[in-house]
């Protein structure tokens, strides 16, 4: 953050910038009107205007119940985000533990000596303990076969839960290991339908996330062209972009008919560290569970996998669902998208959040970074969003408010081009009745359909 002074004082000029003044003599400047504070956007320089108390909408502050203060550029809220979710007291009492390295399914799962091999192992075995529980997971790479799938459909929890990284991220996605055979040339083949995208472990593109490789025309077309794949649903082509031979070490064939990480239960389900890449309805799923509450720290959700579009991450009927430093990357539509489906009123708050390259289907128009609907309550502080093909934070329909306090949403893609109505750089998008309450956020602001608005608290 760096200061502008509006007057002389203490030997610098009028207009001159500095940024070595402690946050308190900066709130005493801009009170006394001698200066304006300011943090550096992604389209430039953003005017603060204060340092000091936010008074949200009653809507959000009934919801928050804390005060937020701006300081040093950034929201401050005065109430730990994980508290949101409440936990049963009992989770904590029983204790599994998951190891991909070491683990075995065959085991106890009640040490680490004794560890599953599988995250859905141990979700087994809660369930059917029929009490809250907490699961361990080591670092490590868990596919469909190890992690909140399985050889057949995801198994859910049913209890109040815990889910936690260990010792590093966890990273799950929807494929398992496949026998690579040469082709011709350098593309590779193995036995395998139902591909949806195909990833490179190994290399990374602009924005360091793993490689996606283009799907190919044709056979002939994918062994021209590196950095390609091709399927006729019952055989997988690659070619890698690097020319190595193709193995499980540094290629993933993501597949269309798997889930991802689900929860549709009334309870409170919590997640550390774990990273779901991939998911036929979305990486994360929280549906059907009206008074369920959801938390996640430090996760990544990213690269839909649906047979023809879904979104990263889908609330639909979750009773209040919190994200804390969380990233939705890459996904077939949204990045973060909260619904109704029977009526329940979405709720959403976010700390630090970040989506960025939501919009991969062509065909799909408003692909935004975060977006409620329904007469719905998202509240969304620090969030960064920006390169998705529609409105970065774009929210819709009557009765639908969403609050953003020192949010950065710019240098979106838009989808005119796609027959939408965003154009690109659209930050703050309200759609058909929707309001947006912005306090010191970054980004340009679009208003269509009846009704809505955009406004600075």
């Amino acid at each position: 953050m760096t200061i502008q002074f509006l007057a002389q004082w203490n030997g610098y000029e009028a207009g001159s910038v500095v940024s070595s003044l402690s946050a308190s003599e900066e709130s005493r400047l801009v009170a006394a009107g001698l200066a304006r504070v300011y943090r550096l956007g992604i389209d430039g320089r953003v005017d603060l205007g204060r340092v000091g108390p936010v008074e949200l909408p009653s809507r959000a502050a009934k919801l928050i119940q804390a005060p937020v203060f701006i300081s040093g550029g950034r929201a401050v809220v005065g109430r730990t985000p994980k508290s949101y979710v409440p936990l049963d007291p009992r989770v904590e009492a029983t204790q599994y533990y998951v190891d991909i390295t070491n683990g075995n399914d065959a085991n106890t799962g009640l040490s680490w000596a004794q560890a599953f091999k599988s995250i859905w192992k141990a979700t087994t075995a809660g369930n059917t303990a029929a009490v809250p529980y907490a699961v361990n997971i080591a670092a490590g790479r868990y596919n469909r076969n190890n992690a909140f799938s399985n050889a057949g459909p995801t198994v859910i929890p049913s209890q109040s839960c815990v889910f936690r990284a260990v010792g590093g991220r966890v990273e799950c996605y929807v494929g398992s290991d496949l026998t690579w055979t040469l082709n011709s040339g350098t593309t590779y083949q193995a036995t395998r339908s139902n591909v949806k995208r195909v990833l490179d472990w190994v290399n990374v593109d602009d924005k360091n996330d793993y490689q996606e490789y283009a799907l190919a025309a044709s056979l002939s077309a994918c062994q021209s062209t590196p950095g390609t794949w091709f399927t006729d649903n019952v055989t997988l082509y690659v070619n890698r972009i690097d020319g190595a031979a193709v193995s499980n070490a540094n290629t993933a064939a993501l597949l269309t008919t798997i889930e991802g990480i689900k929860f549709t239960s009334s309870g409170s389900m919590h997640l550390y560290g774990i990273s779901q890449l991939g998911g036929t309805n979305g990486a994360l799923d929280l549906i059907n569970n009206v008074n369920g509450k959801f938390y996640a720290e430090d996760c990544e959700f990213s690269y839909s996998t649906h047979a023809t579009l879904a979104d990263n991450v889908r609330g639909l009927d979750c009773g209040l669902a919190v994200m804390n430093r969380c990233v939705s990357k890459r996904g077939q539509k949204d990045g973060f998208n909260y619904h109704t489906n029977f009526g329940s009123v979405p709720q959403s708050i976010h700390f630090d959040c970040m989506a960025y390259e939501n919009g991969t289907v062509a065909a799909s128009t408003s692909n935004n970074g975060a977006t409620t609907h329904d007469a719905g309550l998202h509240i969304d502080f620090n969030g960064y969003y920006f390169n998705n093909y529609g409105g970065d934070f774009a929210h819709a329909n009557s009765g639908t408010l969403a609050v953003a306090v020192c949010v950065t949403a710019a240098n979106s893609y838009g989808d005119v081009a796609r027959g939408g109505v965003a154009p690109a750089g659209t930050g703050f998008h309200s759609v058909n009745g929707a309001d947006i309450v912005k306090f010191a956020c970054s980004g340009l602001d679009l208003v269509t359909g009846s009704g809505g608005s955009i406004t600075s608290g």
